[in-house]
């Protein structure tokens, strides 16, 4: 598929993707290149937010031995998504995308729906756990100013380059993108 058909496509989709991701930015393709992956078994357990009652996830070992498979329980709703997890200049990262497609829509193919990824660092203490979420508007900012490739769909930032591309833009500026002011805190529930 040629990537002026892709990015089309992404106009379509990027939407109602977004509607299941939540508002902040995402990519078409993996935040992580293979060669990067790591996998944390202290990760896998039960998490609260320290902040907001009700807002719970809980990380499980994936389908494969290096992924984790995520469901994030907030306001009666339950996500879930597929993680990955890689290291990147020393700094921890989750690779996370919807783990199944929305319900059908009568309106949209199957063919015309693409799932993306979102990246948060990720930073844990035993029994405590930081996600660190983008900065978006750093990131649309840093984008502009180094040509790279992106999308703004409903006020929402999607970056369309490469795996490598967009890893080499993050990686340059990972003070600037990731903040205390975009992160959350969970604590991990003991038995």
């Amino acid at each position: 598929m040629s990537i002026h058909k892709r990015v089309r496509d992404c106009l379509i989709i990027v939407p109602i993707v977004l509607v299941l991701t939540g508002c902040y930015a995402t990519s078409v393709y993996p935040f992580y290149r293979p060669n990067d992956v790591i996998y944390e078994k202290d990760l896998l357990g039960t998490w609260h937010d320290e902040k907001k009652d009700g807002v719970t996830i809980f990380i499980r070992q994936g389908s494969k031995d290096d992924n984790y498979f995520i469901v994030h329980f907030t306001q009666g709703k339950s996500l879930v998504y597929s993680g990955q997890m890689f290291e990147l200049n020393k700094s921890k990262f989750m690779d996370i995308m919807p783990y199944n497609k929305a319900p059908k829509s009568p309106s949209q193919e199957d063919t015309n729906f693409l799932l993306t990824h979102s990246l948060w660092k990720v930073i844990w203490h035993g029994d405590q756990m930081q996600f660190i979420m983008i900065q978006e508007k750093k990131l649309r900012e840093l984008a502009d100013r180094t040509n790279a490739r992106y999308l703004v769909v409903d006020g929402n930032t999607v970056l369309t380059g490469t795996s490598e591309e967009v890893q080499d833009l993050i990686s340059l500026h990972l003070d600037e993108l990731f903040t205390a002011e975009e992160q959350v805190i969970f604590k991990r529930e003991l038995k």
